[in-house]
């Protein structure tokens, strides 16, 4: 049953009148681990911290246990920098929260806002064997939990610990490094090339010259290495002297079956 001074305030004419907006929440403080605002909700007509303050400083819920978790270890404590949690499996970060910007940690493009990184994983452009860098990413974790016992960071046994899906410790230097670090992980760039590698391989299986007995006598295969460092092979003409999958090489080889040449022009309408 609610006391008689607050149904006074409902109920009785002579009562308090209320604003029939809810007031916008306020911020108390700044969190000390991720540095992000801690505010005062209204809830029931009461003002309740959305955090914890504790020591002159004010916590969000989650910052407070992996802070004490890492305090007890005698450990540094977590800096949350300025992505969501969830980011830091696909993206690197930097500690200051006002900050927009971010880096994949596929390919290395680099991204300044949430709608940026959402469209880098719709482009066609970063994918490889049809995969955007997200679940080339997720490939390779699960990958490396399966057969990766240390942690990615310290390389010692992280115990089947993980965080964020990846192969990492409960140390929160090692987090702090994930998080922001742009650091070469060995075994990581190591299933990332591989997948390069097989689509490179099932490129190249597209690629192979027809057989001989199959083309035209005047024409023969020839290789030659792409701006992409691939090998690919293209038709040479022996009568034109040319490539066959030129634009031009059509109207010049009809001119030399017709006899012409600069002696003997054709004339084509």
């Amino acid at each position: 049953m609610l006391p008689r001074h607050i149904l006074r305030r409902y109920v009785e004419p002579g009562g308090v009148r209320l604003s029939s907006v809810e007031p916008s929440d306020e911020v108390a403080g700044s969190c000390v681990i991720c540095l992000r605002p801690v505010h005062r909700k209204r809830v029931l007509s009461v003002t309740q911290l959305d955090g914890m303050y504790k020591d002159g400083g004010f916590y969000h819920y989650g910052c407070a246990i992996e802070a004490r978790q890492s305090k007890g270890l005698g450990k540094v404590q977590p800096a949350w920098g300025n992505l969501d949690p969830e980011d830091y499996r696909f993206w690197i970060g930097v500690r200051d929260p006002h900050l927009n910007y971010a880096m994949c940690r596929c390919c290395g493009e680099s991204t300044y806002s949430a709608k940026e990184r959402a469209q880098h994983f719709k482009s066609d452009k970063f994918r490889v064997n049809g995969m955007n860098c997200g679940a080339r990413l997720a490939l390779a974790y699960n990958l490396m939990l399966s057969t990766q016992g240390d942690c990615i960071i310290c390389h010692k046994q992280r115990f089947m610990f993980q965080k964020w899906g990846v192969p990492i410790c409960q140390d929160a230097s090692c987090h702090n490094a994930w998080r922001f670090d742009h650091n070469k992980y060995v075994r990581l760039h190591g299933h990332l090339m591989a997948q390069k590698k097989k689509e490179e391989f099932l490129k190249a299986q597209t690629k192979l010259p027809p057989k001989a007995e199959d083309l035209p006598k005047d024409i023969q295969m020839v290789s030659q290495v792409g701006p992409d460092g691939a090998t690919v092979f293209r038709p040479f003409c022996r009568v034109c002297l040319m490539m066959a999958d030129r634009p031009e090489h059509e109207k010049e080889h009809a001119k030399r079956l017709l006899g012409g040449g600069e002696d003997n022009p054709v004339q084509f309408n």
